[in-house]
């Protein structure tokens, strides 16, 4: 599985819920990868219900910093500290995430690591999602369907304006008739009047 550095928008598959921080506009930069930690394979095989026969040998996981998701998904209370799953062969201390919005409980998204040895300390305070759990929608097509809502809202803009101006040319049309119906148009003449003219009186001679 390629290693892909992604800017990207992540919802719980189940429920729809959108699990980035929403000071980010629910968007998180995160790590496309997979994993063969030993906790993750085993924590996939208890919640998926599969059999050891069926258990994969590496996971598909979608690597974030707790920072960067929804508070409520990380256990950053106080009194979290020192808790969680300690894994010797994965050098980790896992917590695992519930998604916190699905009215079906335990609907486990994945782990957060919450202490490392000195040879895993690049997951300190990472998410790992497990990618089939969640809905990812990349930066590109967010834009492209913000593209298409804009355009659709024009489309229906100009309809409006045309109707609008329709109804503009028929009210129009109707005061013409109106005009027409009561005699033509009215014109108000202005009457001048003339000054009058003194005439020479002729003189007896």
């Amino acid at each position: 599985f390629p290693e892909v550095n992604q800017k990207v928008q992540i919802s719980c598959s189940l429920c729809k819920s959108s699990l980035g921080h929403p000071e980010n506009q629910s968007y998180l930069s995160c790590l496309l990868t997979s994993s063969s930690k030993t906790y993750l394979l085993s924590l996939l095989k208890e919640t998926s219900g599969s059999d050891a026969a069926e258990r994969p040998t590496r996971v598909s996981i979608i690597m974030t910093d707790s920072s960067m998701v929804n508070q409520r998904l990380c256990r950053s209370f106080e009194g979290s500290k020192g808790q969680g799953v300690w894994c010797e062969q994965d050098g980790c201390v896992f917590n695992t995430i519930f998604c916190p919005f699905c009215s079906i409980p335990n609907t486990c998204l994945g782990v957060q690591v919450m202490a490392t040895d000195s040879s895993n300390v690049q997951f300190l305070s990472k998410i790992l999602f497990f990618a089939d759990h969640l809905e990812v929608i990349d930066d590109a097509e967010s834009k492209e369907t913000a593209l298409k809502r804009k355009e659709s809202i024009d489309v229906t803009n100009t309809a409006v304006d045309k109707s609008d101006m329709y109804k503009s040319i028929e009210r129009f049309t109707y005061s013409a008739k109106q005009q027409e119906d009561s005699g033509g148009w009215r014109t108000t003449k202005s009457k001048l009047r003339l000054p009058k003219r003194s005439f020479p009186t002729s003189k007896k001679a």
